[in-house]
């Protein structure tokens, strides 16, 4: 599924947003974040294919963006959810994962403002609805196999992204997508030792090793998007 000459002035105008906020943390020296590019153009087109070659003949889209922070990737599943008259639940406390950069961000800047500018900015309030709180603390709002696609970008710490795919899983209908983000490879037995090393941390270096244990896990069958870094499990 391609983007629209429309959509795709949308598409390049909310990836410069994006960029422009994150060189603004860059200056108070925390690291670039967000969806690459690539990463955006992939997340859209898996979640609209898969749902047009499995729901072709109904509409009402039910995502949920767990760890939206400014909002691009509300934004870019918000492409998809107008062409199908759905919505995109946002999930963020917009306080950053504790004991990160990110939370440094979180007190000084007013993420939840910055996320809200650009939903108006992009005239996406339609299709995004905002809730505000901690992942685990919202799931009850959903019930169980009610939701098309569920994208993981929050805390990254092994033990939290447990919880957050056990919290999620359990929400997504038969033949939907659960998926995430940072996770540049699936681990196996053999990277046990390196996993036990840095379990507890946010990233080191360029890799989430949480994210990628806990994938490895949960869904040994996972999927990669072509840039490596987003993970998908469909739900049979």
């Amino acid at each position: 599924m391609n983007l629209t000459a429309f959509e795709q002035t949308q598409f390049d105008s909310l990836c410069q947003e994006e960029s422009k906020y994150f060189n603004e943390f860059q200056n108070v020296s925390l690291p670039l974040g967000g969806l690459k590019r690539e990463d955006c153009y992939e997340l859209y087109r898996m979640v609209g294919c898969n749902y047009y070659n499995t729901n072709h003949n109904t509409n009402e889209i039910q995502i949920v963006d767990v760890g939206c922070w400014t909002g691009e990737s509300s934004l870019v599943l918000a492409l998809v959810a107008q062409k199908f008259n759905g919505i995109v639940y946002s999930v963020d406390w917009f306080q950053g994962s504790d004991k990160t950069n990110l939370s440094f961000a979180g007190k000084y800047f007013n993420i939840q403002q910055i996320f809200q500018d650009n939903i108006k900015q992009f005239e996406f309030s339609k299709r995004i609805k905002l809730i505000k709180g901690k992942s685990d603390e919202v799931t009850i709002k959903f019930q169980d196999n009610s939701l098309d696609f569920v994208f993981l970008d929050a805390d990254h710490r092994y033990k939290k992204v447990l919880s957050d795919i056990d919290a999620w899983y359990c929400k997504v209908k038969p033949g939907g997508i659960i998926a995430g983000h940072d996770c540049e490879f699936l681990l196996h037995d053999g990277f046990k030792t390196v996993f036990n090393s840095y379990a507890d941390e946010d990233m080191i270096s360029v890799l989430h090793i949480g994210v990628c244990q806990a994938v490895a896990e949960r869904f040994p069958g996972a999927n990669h998007t072509e840039t490596g870094s987003i993970w998908f499990y469909k739900k049979s």
